[in-house]
């Protein structure tokens, strides 16, 4: 399969996340900010403007060759180290697998940095 031919979009979860979060900031009398993370190579661009389309005020997409092919343990670590430095007063996770990603097999080593943060 071609990656020309995959649509790129939102999974039901991440989808159901940003829609609650939406909510939660049009309800509240406080000023809330919704920020999107994900851990991917840049095929995510393209999922994340969709988030800030949908009202998202900031995206962010993790990514470094050290991560590629890593567990999902792994990557919950470097979701966790990202929360950690966001430090959200609340946070919606969701499955944070992309729709068009194919299947890859669990790797037993965790990356030894959590990569590179940057706005999108």
């Amino acid at each position: 399969m071609h990656a020309d031919f995959l649509l790129r979009d939102l999974n039901e979860w991440d989808d159901y996340s940003l829609e609650e979060a939406m909510k939660i900031k049009e309800a509240g009398a406080a000023p809330v900010e919704v920020v999107v993370v994900c851990v991917a190579a840049e095929e995510a661009d393209e999922s994340l403007r969709k988030c800030l389309a949908k009202g998202a005020d900031r995206a962010v997409r993790v990514w470094d060759e050290a991560i590629e092919g890593s567990d999902s343990i792994a990557v919950a670590r470097v979701l966790a180290a990202v929360a950690r430095k966001e430090k959200p007063d609340m946070l919606l996770p969701a499955c944070s697998r992309p729709t068009m990603r194919l299947h890859r097999p669990e790797s037993p080593q965790p990356p030894s940095s959590i990569g590179r943060m940057r706005p999108f």
